[in-house]
């Protein structure tokens, strides 16, 4: 990226799994875009730690990784702040938690901006990167061969998140489309991968302008086919 000569490129440190640097992220976030607010956010942050069903059991390895890939996605537009209590009785019980938004106030922001029905990236969208692994249909190899119990279980919440903020924030206006790029040979992908990042993010990037409303909520490759939950 460094490489990269363009006054319009911006870069922002973030780790996904720590609240401060979001929120110190998105304050990075909202002085470069201003008022015109954030017209896409694309969450591609993951991991991949070997692990498979006949292991002894592991609570934390399995809950980083959820954490890194699902979690994370679900704080990044709206931050826990702090905590709300109900009153049962006599007893108060820690219940739930009050969302401070984070970078939800700046796609609705771009979003507002546009008096229509539209559905775009031109407009505000969130692209969730997720993977075929995630897909109930598509997914059929044991955790085993590859070693992606882990890493199937947090790909399959963020396929069924996509579907959830999908409906959550219909009235606003925000495209929301769960995308599988490809397994490509990065840090995350190996050497093994079938893709270069050359090869596949060309093809990703092409396929942007051209969602609308029908693609929605839903799952798709990165030339836009139709991947089934």
């Amino acid at each position: 990226l460094k490489e990269i000569k363009d006054p319009r490129l911006k870069l922002v440190k973030l780790d996904v799994t720590n609240d401060d640097s979001i929120s110190q992220a998105c304050n990075e976030v909202e002085k470069i875009v201003g008022e015109r607010g954030l017209t896409v956010l694309v969450n591609n942050a993951g991991i991949l730690v070997r692990y498979t069903s006949d292991q002894k059991p592991n609570r934390s390895h399995i809950n980083e990784v959820l954490d890194t890939n699902a979690t994370s996605i679900v704080v990044l537009h709206r931050l826990v702040e702090q905590n709300f209590v109900i009153r049962r009785e006599t007893t108060v019980i820690p219940l739930l938690a009050f969302p401070k938004a984070v970078f939800l106030p700046l796609l609705r922001r771009a979003a507002a901006q546009v008096k229509s029905d539209e559905y775009s990236v031109d407009r505000a969208a969130i692209l969730n990167i997720s993977s075929t692994a995630g897909s109930n249909t598509e997914s059929n190899f044991s955790s085993a061969e590859l070693g992606v119990l882990s890493y199937r279980m947090s790909k399959a919440a963020v396929c069924s998140l996509t579907k959830t903020m999908a409906i959550d924030l219909e009235s606003d206006h925000i495209l929301i489309t769960c995308f599988c790029p490809g397994w490509i040979k990065t840090d995350l992908g190996g050497p093994s991968a079938l893709l270069s990042i050359e090869q596949a993010i060309p093809d990703f990037v092409a396929s942007l302008p051209k969602l609308n409303k029908q693609h929605h909520g839903g799952f798709f490759t990165r030339h836009l086919e139709t991947i089934p939950y």
